[in-house]
């Protein structure tokens, strides 16, 4: 299986590409590679390998500076940009994994969150996480 990291150079995929890589054809994609803002690049990125699955990590994640100055970036690359990579990967039938956030939640249940819970972030950083593009 051929499988694109994307955030690849961030810990999250530096604790998983060992894991991966040990069965799988890993290729990393960090901005460098494909910068995900850009929804034309991406596809062209998608299209020259055209794997069998996608994994972004690739995330604006200092929350405080979400906070203080950072807010239009993190608005783009956690919000908007995960929109891009999955309309993409629907069109040329590739999986898609996306990680998020508990940012997204106020934190206020007693038990584990799920998919299903309403997201009521607290933060700019939070919501970032909750853009709808469709």
């Amino acid at each position: 299986m051929k499988i694109i990291i994307i955030g690849g150079k961030g810990l999250v995929a530096k604790n998983i590409l060992p894991h991966l890589s040990a069965s799988h054809e890993v290729i990393i994609a960090d901005i460098d590679e494909w910068d995900i803002s850009d929804k034309e690049k991406g596809e062209e990125f998608l299209q020259q390998y055209l794997p069998d699955a996608v994994i972004n990590l690739a995330a604006v994640t200092n929350v405080d500076a979400c906070e203080d100055n950072n807010a239009g970036l993190a608005w783009k690359i956690n919000g908007e940009a995960p929109g891009f990579i999955a309309e993409t990967c629907e069109k040329y039938h590739i999986k898609l994994v996306h990680l998020s956030t508990d940012y997204i939640f106020n934190g206020k249940k007693d038990t584990p969150y799920t998919e299903e819970d309403v997201p009521d972030p607290q933060s700019i950083y939070g919501m970032t996480w909750t853009i709808k593009t469709h």
